[in-house]
């Protein structure tokens, strides 16, 4: 079990991979859809024995797909199971061998999937908002559950929280967020608005002691502002990733 160059990570990058990220007792790792019934196996019986927590790296606010006891499914969902039940099979009972398998950390793929970006385009820059006597630069960032997160920076390095995450709360799409309380006491709700990244306030909702807007985002408006942490964001909320799996 080694570690994918950075080459290779590039390249899974660039290929829109399907990636699994695998929760260990110890670790988390990103492995490719194709080599989880190898690495579940190998992990358990070379690594440690480990329960595991295994969810889409594309599709993170979907939840586990399945989980272990040891190298042993526990829980899973049909269309995962169908997938690899043979080959795990036949790897708990040696009737085949396990392969080489390579992983990545959660941590590596943020970093080199910005290097792909700016390779991509490296003469974007980014807008500034004028907000009060600051100059405002966006940092658009991906909350646990794949929900849209949005960071102000003034000139001065200091942050501001726009967004803050409701999980219980739901949404009709990743287009749509709520609004830090104080975000918007201290008017810069209205100065996005004004600035047409944010298209709409929907409605205020109430949330345990606060109120919040609930808001949609013009996500093309988002792209001029920080293209690299709008990239990124897609590239974790992708509904449909229409590739054959072979296991």
């Amino acid at each position: 079990m080694n570690e994918y160059s950075v080459n290779e990570i590039k390249e899974l990058i660039k290929n829109n991979d399907c990636l699994l990220l695998v929760e260990t007792d110890s670790n988390s790792y990103l492995v490719k859809y194709s080599d989880i019934a190898d690495f579940i196996v190998y992990y358990n019986f070379y690594v440690e024995n480990s329960d595991m927590h295994i969810l889409e790296w594309q599709n993170a606010d979907k939840g586990y797909i399945a989980t272990t006891r040891g190298c042993f499914l526990n829980t899973c969902n049909s269309d995962f199971r169908k997938k690899i039940i043979g080959r795990l099979t036949d790897l708990q009972t040696g009737d085949a061998e396990l392969k080489d398998v390579n992983y990545l950390r959660p941590d590596d793929f943020y970093t080199y999937f910005c290097e792909v970006e700016k390779e991509k385009n490296p003469n974007i820059e980014k807008k500034i908002i004028k907000y009060k006597n600051h100059k405002l630069s966006l940092s658009i960032d991906t909350y646990m559950n794949g929900r849209l997160a949005l960071l102000g920076f003034d000139n001065k390095n200091d942050m501001y929280d726009i967004t803050i995450n409701l999980p219980e709360m739901a949404i009709k799409d990743k287009s749509y967020g709520f609004i830090d309380s104080f975000c918007k006491s201290m008017g810069l709700e209205k100065t996005l608005l004004d600035n047409g990244i944010i298209k709409k306030i929907v409605k205020p909702v109430n949330y345990n002691m606060g109120c919040y807007d609930l808001v949609q985002f013009d996500l093309k408006k988002l792209n001029d502002y920080d293209h690299i942490g709008l990239s990124f964001f897609l590239n974790q909320n992708q509904p449909n990733l229409e590739k054959e799996l072979t296991i």
